[in-house]
């Protein structure tokens, strides 16, 4: 999502619509489910807030380049997001939908009930996982061309 904002901002050609599984977009870790997923979640305790740490280093997470739910999401090309119920990054993916929707952008969220993180990767091997990357497949498709089944 950053790299979107990013390429946005710097007047290159956004591509037609981008998918994205679990995405990390608030790096200050304020979201409800670092808190109530921790137990929950296949992460072990405090993994979040440690990658948050050496992924921005010194700089403020807060910048929306490090955590694109802080920045103007305008402009974006449709968006389809997936993160598990039972993931910690859940909140990302909810408030980072809500502010998009609000921005204008066409997105859709879908929170696999019970699912952990990144799920859809793990189609063939159960069917929530499956029926992700149909879906996906088909976004992709009708954004970018191609098959329609």
């Amino acid at each position: 999502m950053a790299t979107l904002l990013a390429i946005r901002d710097h007047g290159v050609p956004l591509p037609a619509a981008a998918v994205a599984y679990s995405p990390v977009t608030d790096l200050k870790c304020t979201g409800e489910t670092y808190r109530t997923k921790e137990k929950i979640c296949l992460s072990p305790k405090g993994m979040a807030q440690a990658i948050a740490k050496h992924y921005a280093g010194d700089k403020d997470p807060g910048l929306p380049y490090i955590s694109p739910l802080y920045g103007e999401l305008h402009g974006l090309p449709p968006l389809l997001i997936y993160a598990g119920e039972d993931e910690t990054l859940c909140d990302d993916a909810v408030r980072f939908a809500e502010k998009a929707k609000k921005a204008g952008v066409d997105i859709t969220l879908r929170i696999g009930e019970g699912m952990f993180h990144c799920y859809p990767a793990m189609a063939p091997f159960f069917p929530e996982a499956t029926k992700a990357l149909q879906e996906i497949c088909l976004f992709t498709n009708k954004h970018i061309g191609g098959l329609s089944d």
